[in-house]
């Protein structure tokens, strides 16, 4: 007997994702410019490009969904 799936409600919105993953690219930009330490500025930058590529990922899917 095959079990039937709930379906269930987004955690969140496509728009809070990618007003919460624009939130975390800013925050990048801000570690990065405080930082004074190598291994800090490398670790920024290695956030930097994953919170960008997350941002700029999520936003094309809301521009999808939206037929822009």
């Amino acid at each position: 007997m095959e079990a039937q799936r709930e379906e269930r409600p987004p955690l969140w919105s496509l728009q809070e994702a990618v007003e919460q993953a624009k939130r975390d690219w800013q925050n990048a930009h801000h570690y990065i410019n405080g930082s004074e330490r190598d291994v800090q500025i490398d670790n920024g930058i290695y956030y930097l490009k994953l919170t960008e590529k997350r941002y700029m990922f999520l936003l094309q899917q809301a521009r999808r969904e939206r037929g822009l």
